[in-house]
């Protein structure tokens, strides 16, 4: 069962929004502020719970921030800061090499334990939502990149039992 200091309710979704909004302050998604870009990974993980929601606003607060797991952890609770630290991109002198790390980390995850199949669902989410950005801005550098790097992602990430719809809108996209 997962588990928070925060009761799982909207209340959590509520108080992780405002985290990463105040950690997250002065960054840019393209044009728009950052929390654009968590706002639309908390609305494509919001039928999937509270903790999911939660941990689409908390994504990339470690990678891109300040902010540390023990942070996370003491104000949220640890399956929380795990499942940051699980969907946040690993350590690497190039972005290949920081993806092959992540992903191997990705694939090692039990999708049949909820947290961990939570954690696919939403890095799932946020591949989404950044490829749904590019291509509506028609960034072909970043969906040529994307699309690159899409067979190794779908091998990490992909599980049984995950949301048909955004697999089949993602392959779409990159016209795979």
């Amino acid at each position: 069962m997962l588990t928070t200091k925060i009761k799982p309710t909207s209340k959590l979704v509520q108080a992780a929004r405002e985290y990463a909004v105040d950690a997250h302050h002065g960054q840019k998604y393209g044009e728009h502020d950052y929390v654009y870009h968590l706002d639309l990974v908390a609305y494509l993980a919001k039928p999937y719970g509270h903790f999911a929601q939660a941990l689409g606003y908390l994504h990339d607060v470690v990678e891109d921030t300040a902010k540390t797991r023990e942070d996370i952890a003491h104000l949220f609770g640890e399956d929380i800061a795990q499942m940051v630290e699980w969907i946040s991109d690993e350590e690497g002198a190039t972005r290949a090499e920081r993806k092959l790390k992540t992903h191997a980390k990705l694939k090692a995850l039990d999708a049949s334990l909820p947290r961990e199949f939570i954690t696919l669902v939403v890095k799932l989410c946020d591949r989404l939502a950044n490829v749904r950005k590019s291509h509506h801005e028609d960034n072909s550098k970043m969906l040529t990149k994307y699309r690159g790097e899409h067979a190794a992602f779908k091998d990490a990430v992909y599980r049984e039992g995950q949301p048909s719809e955004l697999w089949l809108e993602l392959d779409r996209l990159l016209e795979v």
